[in-house]
């Protein structure tokens, strides 16, 4: 069985853990959100695509 003092040494590193994923996470969503946004490229007179889908 897992002794008392075990469990607090857990409980206590679990909101570090949970701040540490978090951080990932959003490090993640940034590195894959940014080369999209770099890109696109600037619209220079009429496409096809604006004549079809206007």
């Amino acid at each position: 069985m897992v002794s008392a003092a075990r469990i607090r040494v857990i409980l206590r590193r679990v909101p570090i853990l949970i701040l540490a994923i978090a951080v990932l996470a959003v490090g993640t969503a940034a590195v894959f959100h940014t080369p999209a946004m770099a890109q696109e490229e600037q619209r220079r007179g009429w496409s096809l695509r604006d004549l079809l889908f206007l």
